[in-house]
């Protein structure tokens, strides 16, 4: 069973959930899980959870973007337990996308692994191939090539203004 889950509950199931967002946030190049907490508590993000036998197995985390054309909701990320992306597929995304819904959302949007493009194929989408860019002030740049799953990070030179 998916249920969205109040502010006001968050800190309740953290514990049981804190090991998938680690994990989840390891392939993120600028959050960790304590962001992702933040976000939460701070109600700039919706947690979901997927619960069967009175345990969480899964979770998922959605925020509504507003862009000047266009709101949009953001699947920040979602993991669980060995086996757990196929609820996620079937039960859990339509169900954070019907919440986006609500919120006035008319897109959806991810971003994540490869693996999702293979989990998402039966549905209306389109993808691109692409990269993730970002830089500390004290650095050129980094560049992390998105078709790379071994997360190698390039080197590139800034680029001129």
């Amino acid at each position: 069973m998916i249920q969205r889950v109040p502010r006001e509950f968050v800190s309740d199931l953290w514990p049981f959930i804190e090991g998938y967002v680690e994990r989840t946030c390891t392939y993120h190049p600028f959050m960790k899980a304590e962001d992702v907490r933040v976000l939460l508590d701070r109600d700039m993000a919706t947690l979901f959870v997927s619960v069967e036998k009175d345990r969480v197995i899964g979770f998922g985390i959605l925020e509504v973007v507003e862009y000047p054309r266009l709101r949009v909701a953001n699947i920040l990320g979602a993991g669980g337990e060995s086996g757990f992306l196929s609820v996620a597929i079937t039960e859990l995304l339509p169900f954070m996308i019907e919440h986006g819904k609500t919120q006035g959302a008319t897109v959806v949007t991810l971003s994540g692994r490869p693996g999702w493009l293979r989990a998402l194929r039966h549905m209306n989408g389109r993808s691109q191939r692409f990269i993730t860019w970002w830089a500390d002030i004290d650095e050129q740049g980094r560049r992390q090539v998105a078709g790379d799953n071994s997360g190698a990070v390039e080197t590139s030179t800034a680029l001129p203004h």
